[in-house]
């Protein structure tokens, strides 16, 4: 458990000090094993007890300092939840696109992305700060975060257009973009169009196109799920 928290009960652990980031890194040396991880809990409907989740700051990189890196690792009970009525997304996958938007949001997220845990351990290096400080970005994950820089990059017209099954407009100027948000394996028609239409590798074993994302200026764009 981190320093600084204390148990709350039955809700889990609760904070004693507002700046969570500099009690992340006030340590220096040698950390004990599993410290810095925040556990995070939620609600979602249809689940009895909390959802879990972690969350981590990553370590200063000297040579990217403009850039800092966060890791959140999501239990996948609530994922597993089948959607409700005329919802075409489970309660569990909306209730991760909102605490995701939530923290892109707060920490003005330059890009994030996210997807099953063993695809990373199996196939698939994910950019670095190196690419994404020079807009670098061109592998569509499930769970896509796109900062201000990148929504530039491919157009913000063009991102909120995009035929995914998620595009959530933010405060700050990102979006986010979400694709498969189903625990069942499998590819789903929006998910290649939506790689086509951002001209985006929808595959790490996919060559890549070398084609800069396309500039298009449409007169309406179809309604989207927005955080204000």
């Amino acid at each position: 458990m981190l320093d600084g928290m204390h148990a709350a009960g039955e809700n889990g652990v609760s904070l004693v000090t507002q700046d969570v980031e500099a009690l992340l890194r006030s340590r220096s040396g040698a950390l004990p094993s599993g410290y810095g991880f925040m556990p995070l809990l939620g609600r979602v409907r249809g689940m009895t007890r909390p959802a879990v989740a972690t969350m981590q700051f990553s370590i200063h990189s000297r040579s990217q300092p403009e850039l800092d890196g966060l890791h959140l690792r999501f239990d996948d009970a609530s994922l597993r939840l089948e959607p409700n009525g005329d919802d075409e997304i489970g309660p569990g996958w909306q209730a991760m696109l909102t605490w995701y938007s939530v923290i892109c949001d707060s920490l003005s997220v330059a890009y994030g992305y996210g997807d099953w845990e063993d695809l990373f351990l199996q196939t698939v290096i994910p950019p670095s700060r190196r690419d994404v400080s020079e807009r670098r970005v061109d592998l569509l994950f499930r769970i896509n975060c796109f900062g201000p820089a990148l929504v530039e990059r491919f157009g913000r017209t063009h991102l909120l257009n995009s035929p995914a099954e998620a595009v959530i407009a933010l405060r700050y100027g990102g979006v986010i973009i979400g694709g498969k948000l189903s625990y069942l394996e499998g590819n789903r028609p929006s998910f290649s169009e939506t790689a086509g239409h951002l001209r985006m590798r929808e595959r790490a074993n996919q060559p890549a196109t070398g084609l800069q994302p396309p500039r298009i200026t449409c007169p309406s764009p179809r309604p989207i799920r927005t955080r204000s």
